[in-house]
């Protein structure tokens, strides 16, 4: 039974190196440059992004990553996939289309065949699922309005939206798609946070 771990940017990704050690065997994915709290070789199989600059973040720590996983069908990141296919590594795309905040448009993407992209964490979170993955543990991914120390808001419009709860939404979303992610594929999730380490 395939398992995988799923890496954000929030608090508790300081711990994520941790969890990986703790977890041999299992696949290894990361949210824009959240690979960077992890060890310099530490492998990550998985890497998820959406916009250009959090590519460009990425780029740090590319020789860690190996498999890129993106929206193919974006305007609004063409340009970094144009640049990424002139490299040497694995790229895996997904149609993008963005769900509303709400059960009823997760589901609808699921049914149409597509990917439950609200933002990377539930695109990433799916992505995994549909691909066969049955225990998914998720760290990293807190809602609130902080980052890891050194993982920083890939944006100052970033920034704002976080200071205005943004993540607080995400993380309800979230949670929603879990129960729908096991009803659909049997995948079980496992959402750490900072009280499970310390």
């Amino acid at each position: 039974m395939k398992s995988a771990i799923l890496i954000g940017k929030g608090p508790s990704a300081v711990f994520a190196q941790q969890l990986v050690q703790d977890k041999p065997g299992h696949s290894v994915a990361v949210i824009n440059n959240a690979g960077d709290i992890l060890d310099g070789d530490q492998h990550v199989d998985y890497g998820f992004f959406t916009h250009v600059e959090a590519y460009e973040l990425m780029l740090k720590s590319e020789r860690k990553i190996g498999l890129y996983v993106s929206p193919e069908n974006d305007p609004y990141i063409a340009r970094c996939n144009r640049d990424h296919q002139r490299k040497t590594h694995i790229h895996a795309y997904y149609q993008h289309n963005t769900c509303a905040p709400c059960r009823e448009a997760l589901v609808g993407r699921i049914l149409e065949g597509g990917i439950t992209h609200f933002n990377t964490a539930t695109a990433a979170h799916h992505w995994l699922a549909k691909e066969g993955y049955k225990t998914i543990y998720l760290i990293g991914i807190d809602g609130g309005t902080e980052y890891a120390p050194g993982l920083d808001p890939i944006s100052e419009a970033a920034k704002v939206a976080i200071a205005q709860g943004a993540y607080d939404v995400a993380a309800t979303v979230h949670r929603e798609l879990c129960s729908i992610l096991e009803n659909v594929y049997g995948t079980r999730t496992v959402w750490l946070r900072m009280d499970d380490f310390v």
